[in-house]
């Protein structure tokens, strides 16, 4: 077990308080398996830098306006294709 390793406790008490700041449920599957990943690399490697980066289209048009194009986007399906090899 790793020294980083929360408990079922603490990770019980993370997931109410994401769940709460969030107003939405959390995957306990996926919040597990995501603190394995840093819990793995904290075991590796003493210094670790983690961004979090939430994807979305801008705004076409306007709420006031919904006839007048705010922006002209590519949303085809390659849109996250094109983002990952752009990086």
């Amino acid at each position: 077990m790793s020294d980083y390793a929360l408990t079922k406790t603490e990770l019980d008490q993370l997931i109410t308080i994401a769940s709460d700041r969030y107003d939405s449920s959390i995957s306990y599957y996926i919040l597990r398996r995501l603190l394995a990943v840093v819990e793995n690399t904290l075991e590796h490697h003493n210094r670790v830098f983690a961004i979090r980066v939430d994807l979305r289209f801008a705004q076409d048009s306007s709420p006031d306006a919904p006839d007048m194009p705010v922006c002209f986007q590519r949303t085809d399906e390659r849109a996250i294709t094109r983002f990952i090899e752009s990086l």
